[in-house]
């Protein structure tokens, strides 16, 4: 899968005239850096969902002060949730807030927390 940034961009318009709101994955800083972009250029209405992917191969690392950091680049109003795979499952879950979900990914659960950023 080739997501360019040029790709990203005509996905978000085009769901954004069908009236769908995206479920934005980021893995790294530089994805959230270009989901603050599509806000900036209106290719995103209302505050953009986003689920941070920790803990995956080659993306951002399942500690918490990753994700601190991450959490802090959303953009305002941002609603976000978020997963670890391994160890730091439980500790992730933990973390949040009363919004905490359980789900299977494969054969092994996955936390999210669901929170909106200030």
């Amino acid at each position: 899968m080739v997501n360019t940034i040029g790709t990203l961009r005509r996905q978000a318009k085009r769901l954004q005239e069908l009236g769908v709101k995206p479920e934005i994955e980021v893995f790294d800083t530089g994805h959230l850096l270009m989901v603050n972009d599509l806000v900036k250029e209106g290719l995103i209405n209302g505050p953009p969902l986003v689920q941070l992917c920790m803990g995956v191969s080659y993306g951002g690392p399942p500690d918490l002060m990753t994700l601190q950091a991450l959490v802090h680049q959303h953009p305002p109003g941002a609603v976000y949730s978020t997963f670890s795979v391994g160890g730091m499952q439980l500790p992730y879950a933990a973390f949040g807030s009363n919004h905490q979900r359980a789900s299977s990914c494969s054969e092994r659960p996955r936390f999210s927390i669901a929170r909106e950023c200030a």
